[in-house]
């Protein structure tokens, strides 16, 4: 198969390729994988966004952005979410109990 027809393949595909080689195109995660919509909700369910998750998985934001969008794979990210401690909501600085 030619380059050609690996991009043409590429394209006509329902799944999202990030870069063509020269053997083929490589396969990539696409945002709507149900690992990382299951772990999109998870991160909510626990009361966090991406950048409050950060320091408890220990990568970067843009990392743990990275990976939950589908631009980059990393299973031990996805395992750190789901091992996340719940939140505890924060009260307003106005608001008197």
């Amino acid at each position: 198969m030619t380059l050609r027809q690996n991009i043409q393949k590429a394209l006509r595909s329902e799944c999202r390729f990030d870069f063509l080689t020269l053997g083929g195109a490589v396969r990539t995660h696409t945002a709507y994988d149900p690992d990382l919509v299951a772990a999109k909700i998870e991160l909510k369910k626990r009361g966090h966004s991406v950048r409050s998750a950060a320091p408890h998985v220990g990568r970067s934001f843009q990392w743990i952005n990275l990976v939950l969008n589908g631009k980059a794979t990393s299973r031990p990210v996805l395992e750190a979410i789901y091992n996340l401690p719940l939140r505890q909501p924060r009260l307003k600085t106005n608001q008197t109990t």
